[in-house]
């Protein structure tokens, strides 16, 4: 209780000022919004073209996955959205991967319920036209490649009938030259039946991915602790967090504070026994003290004075029985 009681002569005004800081701050957040609107998510599935008994396939939707908030899709929605903030609405969006179905669930949370579904749904059409892009990108180079060789493989064939002109006209493959311009004919026929069937893939494929469905509304759960509202509540509260924060900070600072504040702590500090305490005086009790001196010795004073050194013989004996037979001190009853 020494200890107690010496901190909090010390530090009474911490402990003051965090009551009247956090009740300031209780007080003037009454007048700020308490409690946190409805939020909306906004949820598009989208299908992808998997084959569910693959090892890879729940990664690759994984991997789908993660490009619907990087690289260009972000981008392309901002651009859908008229937006120029791609960033910001990444940190509306979340992506998950349905292992069963392998599907994406893009869910797009806002305030706004339309605004949560114009997200979702600009962040969906983004990625399918994206990654069905890559898709039809590749179909566009392997019909540029078919293109290639058959115009090399026509070219061929011109060259040749213009260097041989009576073979086009024999059917005899014992004939030389005959097999070699059957060859070259069937390579044109090849290249350009594959060229159709790759065209015709391409006008009738719109991507592996596809979209099931709107956008699906529904009311966020939220986990909002709500503060009572009246500034006379909160600054008690606030006042009170205020108290026991300071409590705490002064618990830390006397805890390495090497002050001596208490009769075990030192005897612990200097191996010694303790013969007498002298109280702390305030203010006021200093202004009151007088001067012993030996004209004036008497009263309160002199006591403590005959206490003192009563309690310094006694420890200077080595046998209490000795004390008896000393007159300099005497106790009566």
């Amino acid at each position: 209780m020494v200890k107690i009681r010496a901190a909090l002569r010390r530090w009474y005004w911490m402990l003051l000022l965090g009551v009247v800081v956090g009740a300031v701050i209780g007080g003037a957040s009454a007048s700020l919004r308490t409690e946190a609107g409805p939020s909306y998510d906004a949820t598009s599935i989208v299908l992808l073209d998997l084959d569910r008994s693959s090892t890879g396939a729940l990664q690759a939707a994984q991997q789908a996955g993660l490009r619907v908030e990087r690289g260009s899709v972000p981008i392309r929605a901002a651009q859908i959205l008229e937006r120029n903030d791609p960033q910001s609405l990444v940190s509306k969006v979340a992506v998950e991967v349905d292992s069963d179905s392998l599907s994406l669930n893009i869910r797009a949370t806002d305030d706004d319920p339309e605004v949560a579904e114009q997200i979702s749904d600009a962040f969906t059409t983004a990625f399918l036209e994206t990654s069905n892009q890559q898709e039809l990108d590749a179909l566009d180079d392997q019909i540029e490649l078919i293109e290639r060789q058959l115009t090399a493989a026509r070219a061929r064939l011109t060259e040749f009938d213009a260097a041989n002109p009576l073979i086009p006209g024999l059917s005899d493959v014992r004939v030389p030259g005959v097999q070699e311009r059957s060859d070259l004919v069937s390579e044109v026929a090849t290249l350009e039946q594959q060229l159709d069937d790759t065209s015709q893939q391409r006008e009738t494929t719109s991507g592996p991915y596809s979209r099931l469905g709107e956008p699906n509304v529904t009311e966020a759960a939220t986990s909002v602790v709500s503060l009572p509202a009246g500034p006379l509540v909160r600054a008690v509260l606030f006042g009170g967090l205020g108290f026991a924060l300071a409590a705490l900070a002064i618990a830390l600072i006397e805890r390495v504070n090497p002050r001596i504040d208490t009769k075990q702590e030192a005897q612990e500090a200097m191996s010694l026994p303790v013969l007498s305490i002298v109280p702390y005086l305030g203010r006021r009790s200093r202004s009151n003290i007088e001067t012993i001196s030996a004209e004036r010795f008497g009263g309160g004073h002199a006591e403590a004075y005959r206490r003192l050194r009563s309690a310094m013989h006694f420890a200077s004996l080595t046998d209490p029985k000795d004390a008896a037979s000393d007159g300099s001190a005497t106790t009566r009853g």
